[in-house]
């Protein structure tokens, strides 16, 4: 699900933020590209070290939480070193977009983004499925209940 949400906020707003900023057109698919691996992998990264609070805050806090201003940072080092572009443009292209994205998802009547279990729900394809039912099955699996 979170997958497909990132997706739909690059696509429907993503787009027109950068052709605002000025980002050539020939880099606007790639700078997306790189927008979305830069949330997916930022969100995976806190998921892995088990930090569901910090994603939920994300969601919540938008530009003032920690993660996403990670995201940023990482976001504009990338678009700087695989796009080329100056470090002022990635600086204003990297606080617009990632910002944008985690607002978009909270904006979703549809994405349980204000508890930690619904945060769960939603990252569970990028494990490949719901994590309460993959915790579930691997404590079942150890504990033999």
């Amino acid at each position: 699900m979170i997958k497909d949400l990132i997706s739909k906020a690059l696509s429907s707003e993503g787009a027109g933020l950068l052709e605002g900023i000025g980002l050539a057109p020939d880099k606007q698919k790639k700078a997306l590209d790189l927008a979305n691996k830069s949330v997916i992998g930022g969100l995976t990264e806190s998921l892995s070290a088990g930090k569901i609070g910090d994603i939920t805050s994300a969601f919540s806090g938008g530009s003032s939480s920690s993660l996403v201003q990670s995201i940023v940072s990482n976001y504009g080092s990338s678009l700087i070193a695989k796009l080329g572009v100056n470090s002022s443009m990635a600086n204003t292209i990297s606080s617009a977009i990632i910002p944008m994205v985690f607002k978009f998802i909270n904006n979703k009547d549809d994405a349980p983004t204000s508890s930690d279990e619904g945060v769960k729900d939603l990252l569970g394809d990028l494990v490949g499925g719901s994590i309460t039912d993959k915790l579930g099955g691997m404590l079942k699996n150890k504990f033999k209940f």
